[in-house]
């Protein structure tokens, strides 16, 4: 559990530091940062209607792996992605649960950190699919598949790669 709430710590302070030194934040966090809500712990929310109001107004920091990465809008003015961001656990020793949230993207300060398809030459802490990513984000909703399991969606205020 230490170890956990030391590498969540870093993580924050990378954020933070990064947020200072590179690209400018596209959204501003309105709520007090969160971080001891993982993205199981998001996930698990979502299927409790009291434990999804409690994360409103937070902003959470989530660590995982961008699985799906789709950009519907990339002009010069408008700018809208989402990212299905995934991280696991194992259970025993033979199982693993899958944890999942979708990252919604919309500020044109993401043009250009995000792609869709690999190109040839990547930059730099170019998010695609299969990266590792930190994400500052605060929820907006819960989406039912047609399945019935819920899903977190998220608004992304900051993304870096890991």
């Amino acid at each position: 559990m230490r170890r956990k709430t030391s590498a969540l710590a870093l993580a924050g302070l990378l954020v933070v530091t990064g947020l200072l030194w590179s690209n400018p934040s596209p959204g501003v966090a309105t709520g007090a940062l969160d971080m001891t809500v993982s993205l199981e712990d998001l996930a698990r929310a979502a299927t409790n209607p009291r434990q999804w109001q409690e994360l409103q107004g937070k902003t959470l920091l989530l660590e995982g792996v961008a699985a799906t990465v789709m950009v519907y809008t990339d002009e010069t003015d408008q700018f809208y992605a989402e990212i299905e961001l995934v991280g696991g656990a194992w259970q025993g020793v033979q199982e693993v649960s899958l944890f999942r949230a979708w990252l919604v993207l919309d500020s044109p300060a993401f043009s250009g950190r995000v792609a869709q398809r690999p190109p040839r030459s990547p930059s730099p802490g170019l998010i695609q699919r299969s990266s590792r990513v930190l994400a500052a984000v605060e929820p907006l909703e819960v989406y039912t598949q047609q399945d019935g399991t819920p899903v977190p969606v998220v608004r992304v205020l900051d993304l870096r790669g890991l």
